[in-house]
């Protein structure tokens, strides 16, 4: 019996740790990040590539905040791609490597 109590609570505390692992944005959240996403595609597609980096950093900062992590990504492999633009080779890896 003293076995399947600590099984028990075993499972108990892994739940709790899980229930509070989860994530932390809503639907709504997401849908702010990906707009903000386009609109640093726009500025990119139209050559603003200062306005673009803003829009890029914006979702990094937001998707940190909120813990989504795919939002995160998004934005720093976008922040990688307009510095590779920008200032060409030099000083991109740790962007991709860190998404």
């Amino acid at each position: 019996m003293l076995i399947s109590r600590g099984v028990l609570c075993f499972i108990f505390l892994c739940g709790v740790v899980l229930v509070h692992g989860q994530k932390r944005y809503t639907p709504s959240d997401s849908v702010a990040i990906y707009s903000l996403l386009d609109s640093a595609d726009y500025s990119d597609f139209r050559g603003a590539l200062d306005s673009a980096m803003v829009f890029a950093q914006r979702v990094v900062e937001q998707s940190k905040k909120i813990k989504f992590k795919r939002g995160e990504a998004f934005g720093l492999l976008k922040i990688a791609d307009l510095k590779l633009k920008m200032d060409g080779t030099e000083n991109i890896d740790s962007y991709f490597k860190e998404a």
